[in-house]
């Protein structure tokens, strides 16, 4: 029992410290059934047209696009519902935009 409870609390600390050091979106925007919605930070509106119609170019209803801290910069990461394809167009279109 103490063993079992010894692992929790490991795993409880470990996860805390994990998820610490994960870097916090700038932005967060999601597409639900086809429909793009900010949900955390800003980004121009011209963008999240962007990110609409590119969605819907490749066919995708769902997913997440995250603007992420690296250093000066945003990279953005993608939920795995969207392509490779998909991500790529919309991380040129963010250099074009950001």
């Amino acid at each position: 029992m103490q063993l079992l409870f010894l692992l929790a609390l490991v795993l409880i600390v470990v996860w805390g410290l994990f998820s610490a050091l994960q870097p916090r979106p700038v932005f967060v925007v999601r597409v639900e059934a086809g429909k793009v919605r900010l949900v955390r930070g800003k980004v121009s509106q011209a963008f999240l047209q962007q990110i609409g119609e590119t969605c819907d170019r490749h066919g995708v209803r769902r997913g997440v696009v995250r603007g992420v801290a690296n250093g000066s910069r945003i990279a953005l990461t993608f939920s795995g519902a969207i392509p490779p394809n998909c991500r790529q167009q919309l991380r040129n279109l963010w250099h074009l935009t950001g």
